[in-house]
Order: C-alpha cells, then structure tokens, then sequence
C-alpha cells in the first residue's frame, strides 16, 4: 500500500484561514432569531384538538384541555409560557418562555404543542410574492 503525503501550500493555509474567518462574520447574520407574533396550540400524537392561535401582543391566559390534562398558557410581555400543568413531570413548566420564531413548547403527556411563529411580510424580503409564482 502506497501512501501519499500532501503538502500544505501557503495559499491553502490562507484560504483556510479567509474561510473561517467569513464563516464567522457571517454566522451572527444568518443566525439572526426572528421575534414571533403568535404561537399556535395543536395537538401531537393520538389527541386531535383544533389549532389555537394567541397573539403575543395581547397579555393572555388561557386553560388548555387535552385528554386528562389541563395546562395554563400565559401570554405577557411578548412572551408565551406555561404557568400550570398537571401532567406527570411537568417539562412543560419547566421549559420557561418563548419569543422567537421557530422555538416550541411541548407536553408530551398531553399531547400539546405550543410553536412560535412570526408572520412573513412583503417589505422584509422573506415573503409576498416571487418572480416565479408572480
């Protein structure tokens, strides 16, 4: 068996070196966290509940039903949290508040979700209509 050694240039190392540092410039851009608008309420598993959807602009509680469990969803500050529940383990209390886009709370013995999402408006660049579908 024949083994080959590669000898590192100087311009390997440099552009090593420009790539890591653009990836680093680059990663608080592209991890940018959106704050979200509303999160939906919907139910995972076996427990089919209809989708509720709660703005996180208007301070709210509300006492969400599932199966045998009764969790309390508490809206304030633009934040969405669940204050009680009582299912065994209580995760989901635990879990502590969301704001951003994409960040979820989940009570798995109850079969909920609670997802934050944001609304995608046309002068952001991340919605409305495309050249495509015009």
């Amino acid at each position: 068996m024949r083994r080959f050694r590669t000898k590192l240039r100087a311009a390997d190392i440099v552009a090593a070196v420009l790539l890591a540092a653009f990836s680093l410039i680059l990663m608080p851009v592209l991890a940018k966290e959106r704050p979200a608008d509303h999160v939906i309420v919907s139910g995972i598993g076996d427990d089919v509940i209809p989708d509720m959807r709660f703005s996180l602009s208007e301070d709210t509680v509300a006492e969400i039903r599932s199966g045998k469990y009764t969790l309390v969803l508490v809206i304030e500050g633009g934040k969405a949290r669940i204050s009680e529940s009582d299912c065994p383990g209580h995760d989901c209390v635990r879990s502590g508040p969301i704001s951003k886009a994409g960040e979820s709370i989940i009570c798995i013995p109850a079969g909920i979700s609670v997802t934050a999402f944001a609304e995608r408006s046309s002068g952001d660049g991340a919605g409305g209509t495309d050249g495509i579908a015009g």
